[in-house]
């Protein structure tokens, strides 16, 4: 069956806590309309879908008939099953042809374990920002206005939290007098920044990128460590270049991500918007991109293009979503670690694979439960720290 898109946004706002009235109620008809037995998603391969259709459908029936668990009324349990179901399961790559419901147990699994005084709670809006004097200043805990006046340049907080750098009058680049900012998120924060030539920037949690306050002479260059989102104003007399620890991206006008965290694997960089050329930080030939296409740039400098990128997934984290698409435990939890400011440890060495979408405004421990809905993975959270069995 086709599960409307208002449906889906309410049960997501009923997963975290933040539906109305009308809004369950809006639930419940929804719910009572059709035949609850079962839930109908599209598929695309067979083989992975039945597996995990399996492991949901073991997973539930472990739990109905285990210990440790608490009664609940069948009515708001079967809303938990639904709910849960929708944000999980619905719309993924690898759909899931039907999911088996028992709407007349009345039995949950109990909550995860969480031995600690207060939440992981998500992140927030949270950078410092370097000037080019070497003064600080925290960008949270700074009221909306004029924060600074650099190399001809008003900086200004926004009222929506964003800083904007912007000329007063039309500035005249002095060669050799290049003046530097830096803007850091650190665990746990994530900011946004329109450089002087109107480039719009969004930072994810643990990033740090390096831009001159007035871009002069014949390109527009900012160092990238970690994760930004970049919508480049169109120039087509100067390049826009993101340089990396392992790479490099040129473009002229274009919207992409750049993934470069020192603990991956290698730097990413997925086109959404127009064309980009990628390559190694050290020079040589670039390869061009375009839309739907990632590139992973190696240490040793190897560049590998995927021409099926789930751009979706890359620039999850800038629309408030956790996405993965077959990803990787051990990927997911830095993710996690990141945007939680946690530190995980693994019991094992699990190899393990999870698709599926989350809101990033929760805490971690709706994240982690809906993992351990398919009874693969345990978690135990004590502290700031994230045990993973």
């Amino acid at each position: 069956m086709s599960i409307p898109s208002h449906i889906r946004k309410i049960a997501d706002r009923y997963l975290s806590g933040t539906a109305t009235p009308e809004e369950r109620a809006m639930l419940d008809e929804w719910y009572r309309s059709f035949d609850d037995r079962f839930l109908e998603l599209p598929a695309e391969d067979d083989g992975p879908a039945d597996q995990l259709r399996e492991r949901m459908r073991t997973r539930l029936m472990r739990e109905l008939h285990s210990p440790g668990v608490v009664t609940m009324p069948a009515r708001y349990l079967n809303w938990v099953r639904v709910a849960a179901a929708l944000v999980l399961l619905a719309g993924l790559g690898l759909g899931i042809r039907m999911i088996w419901f028992r709407p007349a147990e009345k039995v949950i699994t109990a909550p995860l374990t969480q031995t600690k005084e207060r939440p992981l709670a998500p992140g927030s809006d949270r950078a410092w920002l370097r000037l080019g004097d070497g003064s600080v200043v925290y960008l949270d805990s700074t009221a909306p206005g004029l924060l600074a006046s650099q190399a001809g340049l008003k900086l200004e907080k926004k009222a929506d939290g964003s800083i904007v750098y912007q000329s007063v009058p039309p500035v005249e680049h002095t060669p050799g007098a290049t003046l530097y900012n830096e803007i850091r998120t650190p665990r746990g924060g994530q900011y946004q920044v329109i450089l002087s030539d109107g480039t719009h920037v969004w930072l994810n949690a643990e990033t740090t990128l390096r831009f001159p306050v007035v871009f002069g002479g014949s390109d527009r260059k900012v160092e990238l460590l970690g994760e930004a989102y970049f919508e480049v104003a169109k120039d087509q007399r100067r390049p826009f270049r993101v340089m990396t620890d392992a790479s490099l991206v040129e473009v002229l006008g274009t919207h992409f991500n750049v993934n470069a965290y020192p603990d991956e694997a290698s730097v990413r960089t997925t086109l959404l918007e127009g064309r980009v050329g990628v390559g190694k930080v050290s020079g040589g030939d670039l390869r061009l991109l375009s839309p739907g296409q990632q590139a992973a740039v190696k240490s040793d400098g190897t560049v590998k293009v995927d021409d099926r990128a789930d751009t979706e997934e890359a620039i999850a984290w800038k629309n408030g979503r956790f996405h993965f698409n077959s990803a990787d435990i051990r990927a997911i939890m830095r993710q996690i670690a990141r945007w939680y400011d946690a530190e995980v440890i693994f019991e094992g060495n699990p190899e393990l694979h999870f698709t599926g979408q989350i809101t990033r405004r929760d805490e971690v421990s709706r994240v982690l439960q809906m993992m351990e809905m398919t009874g693969e993975v345990r978690f135990r959270v004590e502290d700031r720290r994230i045990y993973v069995k």
